[in-house]
């Protein structure tokens, strides 16, 4: 194998693998970037067993073969070089040598057959959708994902796939958010967990934008794009009821301007308790009185709004709340709340593509 390049270009290619690489791991093989030169096409790809994913660059003029290198020092090296220099890869013997200039290195590497292969099984028809849509969709709810949850299937995002719409759902147990667009699909219906670890890297991989191409095994899922494939395990067990867990019968809803209602929520929460995060909302006709109190300071602002329904007090873990608030664009939020007071659906009162749904605290 050898081929010469920029090293700010193969840098890119070796940057972006970075997320599938776990620190605590204890199988070299597992801390290796496989390069692989097959004609114009350098391919690389790293893996964790439980995701892979493949970059492939342009390279012309190089001569094909593969071999593995440590992915952390072949980057630290590409990072250190000048800006816009170039750098030759040769492999020679069981050493991957890397020159630009006057500079010279051997670096270790792994025999390429002793690379695992990632195996996504039997692969369903692909489906085409704008990378955009995908990334809205995932910021919208990523926050509310689990992070070390017993219950290990809240670890993750639930995305369902029916006809015309495609939805992705999360939930920590106190918290659960909702996003969906319309998409191109008239297939049957289907819906899978993805790992936490495995939505947060696809949310770099989407936020380039273009098209993205996705197709579900039984165990796996693949998003394919231009020049960048992402392939990840699936989580067993079944993904709570989100529309059971989402109200849909109210006896208030208050309305009123989002980003007054963060701010509020900011300076008052500077008194919440850091244990509960706690502060009460008691909405009126005339607005919202928000409280909190620690036993040795405390704290009051108001934010004017429209109640329809009968007066209310209720209490919010603060962060809780707040996160809700901040995924959410309009101009007006409306706090949506059930008899029991059990339940407080945020949301926009124009637009119910975006939901979510925050617990309130005992008083």
């Amino acid at each position: 194998m050898r081929f010469t390049t920029s090293a700010d270009t193969l840098g890119a290619a070796v940057a972006a693998l970075k997320g599938v690489y776990r620190q605590r791991n204890n199988l070299p093989i597992l801390q290796q970037v496989l390069l692989r030169m097959e004609g114009d096409a350098l391919t690389l790809i790293g893996t964790d067993l439980e995701r892979e994913l493949r970059v492939e660059t342009t390279i012309a003029n190089g001569e094909s073969g593969a071999i593995t290198v440590q992915h952390d020092r072949l980057l630290a090296l590409l990072r250190a070089m000048p800006d816009g220099a170039e750098v030759r890869l040769r492999l020679d013997g069981d050493r991957l040598h890397v020159d630009s200039g006057r500079s010279r290195f051997k670096l270790q590497t792994l025999p390429p057959e002793n690379f695992p292969a990632f195996d996504a099984g039997t692969l369903g028809d692909a489906s085409l959708l704008p990378a955009a849509v995908l990334a809205r969709l995932l910021a919208k709810v990523s926050y509310a994902m689990a992070k070390q949850d017993v219950r290990y299937y809240l670890n993750g995002a639930l995305i369902q796939r029916d006809a015309g719409v495609l939805r992705v759902v999360a939930s920590d147990g106190h918290r659960l958010a909702v996003a969906s667009a319309p998409i191109d699909y008239d297939g049957l219906g289907s819906d899978w967990i993805i790992p936490r670890e495995s939505i947060i890297e696809l949310q770099k991989i989407v936020s380039t934008g273009g098209d993205v191409s996705l197709r579900v095994a039984a165990n796996a899922v693949q998003f394919n794009m231009a020049a960048v494939r992402f392939s990840s395990k699936l989580m067993e067990g079944r993904f709570p009821d989100w529309q059971r867990v989402c109200p849909k019968d109210f006896n208030r809803q208050f309305d009123t301007d989002r980003e007054a209602l963060i701010a509020a929520l900011r300076r008052v929460g500077l008194t919440a308790s850091a244990s509960g995060r706690g502060i009460v909302l008691s909405i009126s006709a005339e607005g919202v009185l928000l409280s909190s109190d620690n036993g040795e300071e405390t704290a009051e602002d108001f934010v004017a709004g429209v109640l329809e329904g009968s007066d209310v007090q209720v209490a919010f873990n603060v962060g809780y709340l707040e996160d809700a608030l901040t995924h959410l664009e309009s101009e007006t939020v409306r706090l949506s709340l059930t008899p029991a007071v059990n339940s407080c659906l945020v949301s926009d009162p124009e637009d119910e593509s975006v939901r979510h749904v925050v617990m309130p605290m005992r008083l």
